[in-house]
Parts: structure tokens; sequence; C-alpha cells
């Protein structure tokens, strides 16, 4: 997988981790198949550090559609 457009989410809460993920910003999201399976995104957070958030704690970028 290349790297160049990694995937990104939005954090839409940090109810139990307020020091590790801010509402309404971006983090990249690092592949692991395992934490999906348990309804988990491997997270790099405020910290630097990839860890494993709630996949409910965050929101897909909307994309733009042109009409």
């Amino acid at each position: 997988m290349s790297n160049e457009n990694p995937e990104r989410v939005i954090c839409a809460q940090n109810d139990a981790y307020p020091v590790s993920l801010t509402v309404n910003i971006a983090y990249r999201v690092l592949p692991d198949a395992d934490a999906a399976e348990y309804g988990f995104l491997r997270v790099i957070d405020d910290s630097g550090e990839d860890y494993l958030y709630p996949q409910s704690h965050f929101r897909r970028p909307e994309t733009a559609t042109e009409s």
C-alpha cells in the first residue's frame, strides 16, 4: 500500500480521550484489519503515535461533489 494518500478521518468525539484526540481534527489512519474486525481504527493521534480508538469516535471526510 502506498502512503502517498493515506486515509484520514475526522474526530467527531473525544469523550474518553481529551488529551489524545481533538474534535474536528483530521487524523491519519494506519491499516489494521484485526482492529477493524472489532470496531477500532489505528489512528496517529496528537501524541504522534498510533493507537486504537473506537470507529464511532470518527467520521469520514465528506467528498466534494460537483453539480
